[in-house]
C-alpha cells in the first residue's frame, strides 16, 4: 500500500508509438495512409479534406486511400488492458503525504481566521496521461527553445476529481453565441449554525460565479493561491504538473482566446498577474493552459476547512445566477421603454454614441494613413 505500481513490461510500456501524428493522442481507429504512417481515421480524414500532403513527411501522398490497421488497433487494445491506471492512498505517516500535506497547507496558511486541514492524499497513477504530457512538453520544447515544467493546484468536487484523474482534463466547449462559461463549482465556507458567510469571501465567490465568462478562454485554469483554488473546490484540491511553453503575463481578461489563437501569438499559457483587479484582470495570480496534455495531474489532496478555534467549518456552494442578463437580451427600444427615458435624452445619447464611433474611425483612419 502507498507504493508504485508494478512496472509494465518494456515493450508496453511506450504509448507515444501509439499516438496519432495529428491528435497527439492514443489512437482508438487506427489507419494506415500511404505514406506508410498510421494516423486516427477521423483526423486524418479531415487532414486529406484540406490538402493531399503527409502531416509527417510534407511530400505529396500517392493516393488517398486508408487501410484499417488492425494488429495495431489489437496491441493498443493489448496495452490498454496491461497499462496500470490507478489511484492509490498513501499512508498518512508516509514521508511522501506529509511533504503534500504541508505543501497544500503551508500555501494556504491562515486566512481569516481559518486554516486548511489535509485529510487525505492520493497518489495517481496513469502511465498514458503521463506519455501524452511527455510528449507534449518535449513538442514545446522543440518549438520554443524553452518549457518550464511548474507544480500548480486546480479545485474541483470530488466527482470531478476522479474523472479528471482517469480521463485527464477537459476543454470547455463554446456555448451557442461562442463563449467560454465557468461550468465548475463555486464554494463559500460558514460555520454551522451561522446565517453567512465571512463577507469578503462571500463576495471574491459571487465576484466569479458558475455561468460567468472565463477570463482567458478555452483553457485548463490553475494557480498557486490556495485561497481562491479552495473556492473552486468541493473537498479536493489536485496537485498537477503544468508544462508551460512560452507564457504570456497579461493584467486583464482576454475572453476569446483559445489555443490556435495562441499559438498566432507565439504562445502557450497565460500568466495573469495578481492584483489587477482594477484594470480588468485578477485579483489572485492565476494560469490558464490551452492543451488538455499540457497539464499532468499528480495528487488528490482531500481536505476540509476549521476556525482557529478547530471547529469545522461547511462548504455550501454558490448557485448559478438565474437572473443573467445580457446586451444581446435587451433592443435599444426595449431598454428606451424600460428606463423611462424622455425622447430629448435618448436623441441626446444616440447623437454622443454616432460621435463616438465618428471619432474612432477617424482615428483609425488616420492611424493607417487613410486620411
Amino acid at each position: 500500500r502507498g507504493g508504485p505500481p508494478a512496472p509494465f513490461p518494456p515493450a508496453m510500456s511506450d504509448s507515444t508509438r501509439f499516438l496519432c501524428p495529428i491528435t497527439k493522442e492514443v489512437m482508438k481507429d487506427p489507419v494506415l495512409a500511404a505514406d506508410g504512417q498510421s494516423y486516427e481515421r477521423a483526423a486524418i480524414q479531415e487532414w486529406l479534406r484540406s490538402g493531399q500532403v503527409s502531416p509527417v513527411t510534407g511530400a505529396a501522398f500517392e493516393h488517398p486511400g486508408l487501410a484499417a490497421n488492425r494488429a495495431l488497433k489489437n496491441m493498443i487494445s493489448d496495452w490498454r488492458d496491461r497499462q496500470q491506471l490507478s489511484i492509490q492512498d498513501l499512508e498518512t505517516n508516509s514521508s511522501e503525504a506529509q511533504a503534500i500535506r504541508d505543501q497544500v497547507q503551508g500555501l494556504y496558511g491562515r486566512r481569516n481566521g481559518r486554516k486548511m486541514v489535509v485529510q487525505r492524499v492520493r497518489k495517481i497513477f496513469n502511465e498514458e496521461a503521463k506519455q501524452r504530457f511527455e510528449a507534449k512538453r518535449a513538442e514545446l520544447q522543440a518549438a520554443r527553445g524553452t518549457c518550464p515544467v511548474v507544480t500548480k493546484y486546480h479545485g474541483t468536487s470530488r466527482e470531478a476529481s476522479e474523472a479528471i484523474a482517469r480521463e485527464g482534463f477537459k476543454l470547455p466547449a463554446p456555448d451557442s453565441d461562442g463563449d467560454f462559461l465557468g461550468r465548475g463549482v463555486r464554494i463559500v465556507v460558514r460555520s454551522q449554525g451561522d446565517n453567512d458567510t465571512v463577507p469578503e469571501q462571500k463576495n471574491n465567490a459571487l465576484g466569479e460565479r458558475m455561468g460567468d465568462f472565463l477570463m482567458f478562454g478555452q483553457a485548463v485554469y490553475v494557480g498557486s493561491d490556495l485561497e481562491k483554488i479552495t473556492q473552486f473546490a468541493g473537498g479536493v484540491v489536485l496537485v498537477v504538473q503544468c508544462a508551460m511553453g512560452k507564457s504570456k503575463k497579461v493584467r486583464k481578461a482576454e475572453y476569446n482566446l483559445t489555443e490556435a489563437r495562441m499559438k498566432a501569438q507565439g504562445y502557450d499559457s497565460i500568466h495573469a498577474l495578481p492584483g489587477c483587479q482594477e484594470e480588468g484582470g485578477c485579483r489572485c495570480e492565476e494560469f490558464a493552459l490551452y492543451h488538455r496534455d499540457q497539464v499532468l495531474p499528480t495528487y488528490l489532496v482531500h481536505f476540509k476547512m476549521v476556525t482557529a478555534q478547530g471547529d469545522e467549518l461547511q462548504a455550501q456552494r454558490v448557485p448559478e445566477p438565474t437572473n443573467r442578463v445580457e446586451a444581446k437580451d435587451r433592443t435599444a427600444d426595449r431598454l428606451v421603454q424600460e428606463l423611462g427615458l424622455e425622447q430629448t435624452r435618448v436623441e441626446a445619447c444616440t447623437w454622443l454614441g454616432t460621435a463616438a464611433r465618428d471619432d474612432r474611425e477617424k482615428a483609425t483612419k488616420a492611424f493607417l494613413g487613410d486620411n
